[in-house]
């Protein structure tokens, strides 16, 4: 009985697939709760898209409308929670394959060079797999694409999704990425306030801190992530991509508390952002170090939602 079913739910999950797992292609017809997905749609959404920021979601209070205006370029927001090298990177190969694409927004967070393999459920999204071959080798990637889809049919949260996938709605035609439902006017405002949360922006930046430096940026990056990063940039320069890497901030506070309580890691920052300023020279690209914050801010809930993200008028003043 118990074999039956299990047979049962696999069975289900894989015939309604809720998260795309097995779409053998990218398709707009298709409705899914998979954001990878999702953001891949939204690229095939807007071919005439010049612009992408990708970034995780540190990346997501960037308005993409408010960038287009900015820059000129018709810009996608393809930020993603928890994105690291592999998400990024294979959004980035999408968007060139299926737009107009001249420049690259890459919103750099120091977890993303620790571990190349963290943000592997990328290769849970089988039509995305062909863009991330390059990042991995096309044999592990196929390993690990295999095991993580298979896994996932008997996952209690995919069998709750394939329920949910029914009340799903397609990609609107409007989306164009993480920030899309940001009020610009709003966000620029000199009286922007974020809304404080119960426990208060305090508190926020305290736990934010204990997780980040108790399993988020708590070992160096390695080599081989650094390498993969560094190789990806020459790549998009030698197609004449422009690229340009926001170095984004953390709360003055936890800034503060990180370089005083834990030296160790706040000295693995500066060697990063020493790496990532030395490829300006060597490959071309533009950097944007706000380590220490936008200009003008003054560490409230007008520029910071907790220790780590800021709000839409804060990551409008890192351009100031």
């Amino acid at each position: 009985m118990v074999v039956l079913f299990l047979g049962a739910i696999v069975g289900f999950n894989f015939s309604v697939d809720p998260l795309c797992s097995y779409c053998e292609n990218i398709s707009l017809s298709h409705k899914t709760l998979n954001r990878r997905y999702q953001l891949a749609q939204i690229v095939l959404n807007h071919p005439d898209a010049q612009q992408i920021i990708v970034g995780s979601s540190r990346g997501e209070t960037t308005s993409p409308q408010w960038m287009t205006e900015r820059t000129g370029l018709k810009t996608l927001n393809l930020s993603f929670p928890a994105a690291g090298v592999v998400t990024k990177e294979t959004m980035i190969r999408f968007a060139l394959a299926h737009a107009q694409i001249k420049k690259v927004i890459w919103y750099a967070d120091y977890f993303e060079l620790i571990d190349i393999v963290a943000d592997n459920e990328t290769f849970q999204t089988k039509a995305l797999v062909p863009f991330s071959e390059d990042v991995f080798g096309k044999n592990s990637s196929a390993t690990v694409d295999f095991f993580s889809r298979a896994t996932k049919l008997l996952d209690r949260n995919t069998f709750e999704a394939s329920f949910r996938k029914f009340k799903s709605s397609n990609i609107k035609s409007d989306d164009l990425g993480a920030g899309s439902d940001l009020d610009i006017a709003k966000c620029s405002s000199e009286n922007f306030k974020f809304p404080e949360s119960r426990a208060g922006l305090k508190t926020d930046i305290e736990v934010f801190f204990d997780n980040y430096v108790h399993g988020i940026i708590d070992r160096p990056q390695t080599q081989s992530a650094y390498r993969s990063f560094e190789a990806f940039m020459k790549e998009l320069r030698s197609k004449g991509i422009d690229v340009e890497v926001v170095i984004l901030p953390y709360h003055s506070i936890f800034r503060s508390r990180l370089e005083s309580e834990y030296p160790t890691i706040y000295k693995n920052h500066m060697m990063w952002i020493e790496r990532i300023n030395k490829l300006q020279e060597e490959v071309g690209i533009e950097v944007l170090n706000r380590f220490d914050g936008p200009k003008g801010d003054d560490q409230s809930l007008k520029y910071w939602k907790d220790g780590v993200h800021l709000t839409c008028k804060g990551a409008m003043d890192l351009y100031r």
